[in-house]
């Protein structure tokens, strides 16, 4: 079952809630496991630094018939980028290559730090965000699908009904100069084409009678402001309601969930109005 067909289940029952809490959290398990000899330490590390695990394996996660990575992406606010790094290299034994990577004008992230973690055959991703929240990184993505993600606790993905359907829109920044879109971003494109994913500039390439959004900008409108979370994500808690501990006395801090991230894609409204 993809991620919406998860959620309509969870609705049905506490046994429904249970279900896919195990789905899920097996899921994860199997896949990212494998990188860590601590995988537990880990787990709490992501908890303290507020990171976040994205791109694609974040989507193998939520979608299994999507390709599997052969590498992981972690996000990580701008400040506590060296712990994770520090922890990967000191307990995990991998060892890091380190760079500065600056953004065109006008995308999100236009400096940040970026690590390649590696041991073995393992493959790890490391990108800093420009703010005190590891999401504003996920949305420096260059199509839509890469903005699913998932944490110790939580999953979510902005574009659920784009993604079920194998469908990604690219990032209207990489098109806004008018110049042809770079060699690097080509190949991405092809490599996904060649995995049955359809990608386009505009939502009407999959829906040609698509007018104007009334009363409101849909979801994938470039004209939409969305937010993590808001009522056009698939997301949740991983953990079932009863298996959720008590608050008791204070509710711990959780850096992913401290910010709101606030986005809007921009490129060509679909019709007056919008």
């Amino acid at each position: 079952l993809d991620l919406r067909a998860l959620v309509c289940v969870r609705l049905t029952s506490s046994d429904g809630d249970r279900y896919v809490s195990a789905t899920l959290c097996r899921r994860i398990r199997i896949l990212i496991a494998p990188y860590f000899m601590r995988y537990w330490d880990f787990v709490r590390e992501m908890r303290f630094t507020g990171a976040v695990i994205g791109e694609q394996m974040a989507l193998n996660v939520l979608y299994p018939d999507v390709y599997t990575p052969s590498s992981m992406t972690i996000f990580l606010p701008n400040r506590l980028f060296f712990h994770m790094l520090g922890y990967l290299c000191q307990v995990e034994g991998y060892t890091a290559a380190l760079s500065n990577r600056a953004g065109d004008a006008g995308s999100l992230q236009l400096r940040t730090r970026t690590a390649t973690l590696s041991r073995g055959t393992k493959r790890i991703e490391l990108l800093q965000s420009t703010s005190d929240s590891a999401l504003h990184a996920v949305l420096g993505g260059w199509n839509t699908a890469l903005s699913a993600y998932i944490t110790p606790s939580g999953f979510c993905d902005p574009y659920a009904m784009l993604t079920a359907a194998k469908r990604a829109l690219l990032d209207p920044r990489l098109l806004s100069t008018g110049a042809p879109l770079k060699q690097e971003i080509r190949d991405l494109r092809e490599e996904w084409r060649s995995r049955d994913w359809s990608i386009g500039v505009h939502p009407s390439q999959w829906d040609v009678v698509r007018g104007a959004c009334v009363p409101e900008p849909r979801s994938d409108c470039a004209a939409s402001t969305r937010h993590f979370g808001d009522k056009h994500c698939v997301a949740g808690h991983l953990f079932p309601v009863r298996c959720r501990p008590p608050l008791v006395g204070h509710i711990a801090l959780d850096l992913v969930e401290e910010y709101t991230v606030c986005w809007w894609r921009g490129g060509r409204v679909c019709g007056i109005g919008c």
